[in-house]
């Protein structure tokens, strides 16, 4: 999928004549960089914190990610908060407590249920 977005943004910067290599070292530099800390390094932090806290909390605060752009996009970049943004929040937040406390119920129930099928009659 990156490697269609890629050519399908290059083909368009090259035909509407916008398409531009980065002339001077320190351009290559922070496009490097950029690479560098976007990839590499949120890789090796999501690695570092499932071995720390474990893969649910981690792809939890993962899906929560979403809502830590809006907040601080109004922070940072006084972005303004609308009905559209607070819906997509709570969507967020309702498929993110959806997707871990039915798990857990479906694990309690099956854990309850195995104690009733071994009471000897």
């Amino acid at each position: 999928m990156f490697i269609i977005c890629t050519l399908m943004a290059a083909t368009y910067a090259y035909f509407t004549d916008t398409f531009m290599l980065p002339s001077a070292g320190s351009e290559w530099l922070l496009l490097f960089l950029s690479g560098l800390i976007t990839a590499v390094l949120a890789n090796v932090l999501l690695m570092s914190a499932i071995a720390k806290i474990g893969s649910m909390l981690s792809s939890i605060l993962g899906a929560m990610e979403p809502i830590t752009a809006v907040v601080v996009g109004i922070i940072v970049f006084n972005k303004r908060l609308n009905i559209h943004v607070v819906l997509g929040i709570l969507i967020v937040i309702i498929s993110v407590m959806l997707l871990t406390v039915i798990p857990m119920l479906r694990q309690r129930n099956t854990i309850i249920q195995v104690q009733t099928d071994n009471k000897p009659v």
